[in-house]
């Protein structure tokens, strides 16, 4: 072999060698090999979901959607429900497009650019406007699922709790409504909104014990948020218990029993002398006389009034308001006597309120 020949061999060899090398290195780190693949699969395979992900163009197209076919009907329904409570120039806005969704906001309508609303509306209007608010977002709420409200009408007058109470009952409708309330007179008018528009109500309290921890649940509400009908019931019960608690009472716990349901008792007949008198014939919401109702007054008899006042002095006479002289021999009623007012209460209730139709 001659030198050139040599020199070809050689670089044969030579490559040969590095081949050889290149693949026993392969066949050593396969395993690194195979992982760097998959690693660069993945990466790949997290770019491609991530173009899929990018919301720009769904919030884009979102927001056209939204602004063609629900932001002028949440509008009008936002408007209307504001001039409900006495909120005027206020509309219902398309705002910015965010993630997938087009928000919106209550703003004045026709105002000067910068026009804040909380430096224009009081408290009470501005606990107004987030409830009008709330009510278009519950609008669009197809779901259906419960709501919780935690004192709505903080801060409201009188004038618009009535039409907070019948809007909240109007949503128990179809879905479930909880309300939280301290508001005593708010609770009855969700209970008179309930029973007008026939949706079921049921009553719970949270009461506090003397000299032991706040927190107590019942099944009822306190006396002060009964209406008529209510106390006439808790009458009746008090007066099942004293009977059967009677025998064997001493007979100042028996007196103290009854000067008790004796001043329930006076509460009532006045509840119901406002339940089905005073409030059908004012309107405490705009403090105007429903001159149509004054018929209930001409439909009252003499024996209407005769009963109610001989009922009620009755019932001054057993109730503890004064000291009964000793030289009066005062002994207090029989449970039958309690059990007959109570009738006599509730006939004269149920005959004066047909009076309203």
């Amino acid at each position: 072999m001659n030198s050139e020949g040599f020199e070809v061999q050689l670089a044969k060899a030579e490559a040969q060698e590095r081949q050889l090398c290149d693949q026993i290195a392969m066949h050593d780190g396969w395993q690194l090999i195979e992982a760097e693949r998959t690693r660069l699969q993945m990466i790949n395979e997290f770019d491609r979901k991530l173009s899929e992900t990018n919301t720009r163009s769904i919030t884009k197209k979102v927001s056209e959607l939204t602004r063609a076919y629900v932001t002028q009907e949440a509008d009008e329904f936002f408007t209307r429900e504001a001039q409900n409570l006495g909120l005027e120039h206020v509309r219902f806005r398309a705002t910015r497009a965010r993630q997938g969704s087009q928000l919106h906001k209550a703003d004045f309508r026709d105002a000067r650019s910068g026009t804040k609303l909380t430096e224009v509306l009081s408290e009470g209007e501005q606990t107004s406007l987030g409830f009008v608010g709330f009510l278009t977002e519950a609008h669009f709420d197809a779901s259906k699922s419960a709501l919780i409200f935690d004192d709505p009408v903080s801060s409201l007058d009188h004038m618009k709790r009535e039409s907070v109470a019948r809007r909240i009952v109007e949503l128990a409708k179809d879905r479930q409504v909880v309300v939280f309330t301290h508001d005593v007179a708010f609770t009855m008018l969700l209970r008179k909104a309930a029973d007008e528009i026939a949706v079921p109500y049921a009553t719970r309290g949270i009461e506090k014990r003397r000299k032991a921890e706040p927190g107590y649940t019942t099944e009822h509400h306190p006396w002060t948020a009964k209406d008529a009908a209510q106390r006439v019931n808790k009458l009746r019960q008090e007066v099942a218990a004293l009977r059967r608690q009677e025998k064997g009472m001493p007979e100042e716990d028996y007196q103290r029993e009854t000067e008790k349901i004796a001043g329930h008792m006076s509460q009532t007949w006045e509840r119901i002398i406002s339940q089905v008198i005073a409030e059908p014939l004012v309107d405490f919401a705009s403090l105007e006389v429903r001159v149509g109702k004054l018929r209930i007054i001409g439909r009252v008899t003499e024996q209407d009034v005769k009963t109610y006042d001989d009922s009620y002095s009755r019932i001054s006479g057993w109730a503890s308001r004064h000291d009964p002289h000793p030289e009066l021999n005062y002994s207090p009623p029989e449970v039958g006597e309690l059990e007959n007012e109570i009738e006599v209460i509730e006939d004269w209730f149920k005959r004066v309120k047909r009076y309203q139709k």
